[in-house]
Parts: C-alpha cells; structure tokens; sequence
C-alpha cells in the first residue's frame, strides 16, 4: 500500500499593494456638481458648461447679480420663537377679521376625471382665470413688451394668446425661467410651447436666468426697445421668487416712469419666503401680529402658513395658516401702493382648483395710476 502526502502549495506571490485612489471633490462652480479628481478640477473649468453659462448671462446688459433680492441688515433667526410667543402670534392671526382671500373650496372638479385628467383640467382653468384677468385690464394688443416669469413650458402665455389671438400679435414675448427648456412640442402637457407661441405673438424670446438677478427694464431695451409698456405675468412663483418679482416689476417701473406696467401675480409656497428678501417688513411690524416683529417671528409665520393648504379642511387651524398667507399677501400688495400702483388682490380660482387661488394684480399707468 501506498502512502500518499499531499504535495507542498507551491509558494504564493505577496497580495500587490491596493492603489489609493484619490478623494473626487466636486467642480467648485455653483449649481454643476461634476465630481473630479483634484488635478483635473482647472481642466474642468475651461469646459465647465455651467460655468460657460454663467460667463453669458453676466455679459448681458440686463444681468446684475442679486439686484432683486433684499437688502441685508437683519440676519435669519438663530433661534426659534418660544412656545408662548409662538401661541400669541397664531392667536393674533385667528383674532383678524376681514376677506379672506385664501378661502377653503366651495366647489369641486367634476367627477369621473383621472388622476392626469384632473391635473391638467386644474392648470386649464387657472391659466384660462389669469389670461381674463390680463384681458380687462385692457394691456394686450398695445405694442407690449410681456415677460412671463417661472415661465416653465410656457403655457400660460399660450393660453392668453389662444384666448386673444388678434390682440397680442402686436406684442413682444419674453419667457423667463432659471431651469432649461422643456424638449419637444406642447399639446397642453409638460413639453415646450415656444413653437406654437411664435405663431402668436410679434417676437418670442426665451433665457434661462434666475429672476433675482434680472433688470426688467434693461432687458426690455434689448428685447423690445420699441415697446408701449411692460407686462409682468406669472403663475405660482414659488417664496421668495414672488418678491424678487415685486423688487423688479418697481424697479422697472421707476427706470421707465413715463410708460405703463401690469403686473399679474399668482403667489405660492408661502412657507419658503424669506425674510431677507420680503419687500415689505416695515408693513408686517405695523401689523400687530407681535411686538418686536423680526426675523424669528416672520420664521413662525411663514410656517403657519403651512396649514393653509388643504383646501377642503374647514378648521381654525386650517383658517389660521390662510391668514397668515394672506397677511404676506396684503404686505406684498402694500408695497406696490406704496410705489404708485393701484394694487388688490383677488381670488382668481376655487381652492379645489388649487389652494394656491390668489392673484396680486397691480398695473401703474403713464402720468400716475388708475383704479382697478
């Protein structure tokens, strides 16, 4: 019998060393988050596409970083407000009296509609509400430099031009929106309706900019320097986007006082305003909410307005998140008065059309204002 031993292993060669791959860092230019290896980061830059787009928005005559957000001073609250202060400011809110604006649903949408059918209908009549409002203020079909702010696929503008085909060919469009175009054609769903907008309208202009950083009334110079005056449309710009709006709808009006300037606004997202940027805090202080009224206070109320969303809840807290949404509302409307517009409010839709109902309209006419 034989013995057998398992031969010896032969010898294995020691593990290579694992390479150490460098930590990736991301492309120090705001808004492209392209990760990199340390050594490549300038290479990156002299191609960096956000960057590239940054250079050419800065270029442009009507590009002045910030200009329309606030002015400083007051810093966000480091701190919360207490519980107390908290209750006497919610408590100031459900004391006040007089129109509601963002009133809960007295209607609903016809049944039988689905999910996206629903969606879409809700958007319709929210554009078709706007595009009457703009018509009586008598601004379309006058030569008009009209620029749609949060402009998305645009159709808010399609809509004003299907319901006015012969008024607006006279008149200038500007579509203005910090996020790309939408690819494709539109058929009143989520694709670009800038193809069908330029059978409309004289001019059809689209940039792709953040409204904080736009001078109205230098871009309508470039656009249309032969305009008769200036319209300012927008549906849901979402916090503090509606008071970059308001900074720049003045400022252009101050810039160009001889001409006359609409504005039509549709407020949301009360809850992400903010108070660096509110253009009108001297209204709130006044408005006996609480005393001292500052950045913690505006931080409770804005999250108050939260509660205002639901259109169907019928509560108090529910009516005290739509007087909170109101009070920023009439602050907002306030500060236009007080730049000599005739400014109101006005519940353009249903709340079960959208919770969001309330339009700012506001117009200031050539050698002073005239009642709305």
């Amino acid at each position: 019998m034989l013995c057998v031993l398992p031969l010896p292993s032969p010898a294995r060669a020691a593990p290579a060393p694992a390479l150490v791959q460098p930590a990736l860092v991301q492309c120090p230019t705001p808004g492209c988050n392209t990760p990199l290896r340390p050594g490549r980061v300038a290479a990156h830059l002299l191609r960096c596409p956000v960057l590239a787009e940054i250079r050419r928005q800065e270029a442009q005559t009507w590009f002045v970083r910030g200009v329309n957000t606030g002015e400083g001073g007051e810093d966000e609250p480091e701190e919360p407000l207490t519980m107390e202060a908290a209750s006497l400011l919610e408590a100031s809110l459900e004391r006040r009296s007089g129109t509601l604006w963002h009133a809960p649903a007295s209607s609903a949408l016809p049944d039988g509609l689905g999910v996206n059918e629903r969606k879409r209908e809700r958007h319709r009549l929210q554009r078709r509400a706007i595009a009457e409002q703009l018509a009586e203020l008598g601004a379309l079909g006058r030569g008009r430099c009209i620029v749609e702010l949060g402009a998305g696929n645009g159709e808010l503008s399609l809509a004003v031009a299907e319901a006015h085909r012969d008024a607006v060919r006279s008149d200038t469009l500007v579509l203005l929106d910090q996020g790309s175009k939408p690819k494709g054609r539109s058929g009143h769903g989520r694709l670009a309706a800038d193809t069908a907008l330029e059978g409309h309208f004289a001019s059809v202009t689209r940039l792709k900019v953040g409204l904080e950083h736009v001078d109205l009334a230098a871009l309508r110079e470039e656009v249309a320097p032969s305009s008769s005056g200036l319209v300012v449309l927008a549906k849901h710009l979402c916090g503090a986007a509606s008071d970059y709006a308001l900074r720049a709808s003045v400022a252009a009006s101050v810039a160009a006082s001889a001409d006359p300037l609409e504005l039509l606004l549709a407020t949301c997202c009360h809850h992400r305003c903010s108070w660096r940027d509110f253009v009108n805090r001297p209204s709130l202080r006044s408005a006996g909410l609480a005393d001292g009224f500052g950045a913690a206070e505006f931080e409770r109320l804005c999250r108050v307005s939260s509660r205002g969303v639901n259109a169907q809840e019928s509560t108090v807290r529910a009516d005290v998140g739509r007087r909170a949404k109101d009070v920023l509302d009439e602050a907002r409307a306030e500060y236009l008065r007080s730049h000599g517009f005739e400014a109101r409010l006005s519940t353009f839709v249903d709340a079960s059309v959208t919770p969001e109902n309330v339009l700012l309209v506001a117009r200031r006419r050539r050698g002073g204002s005239e009642g709305l």
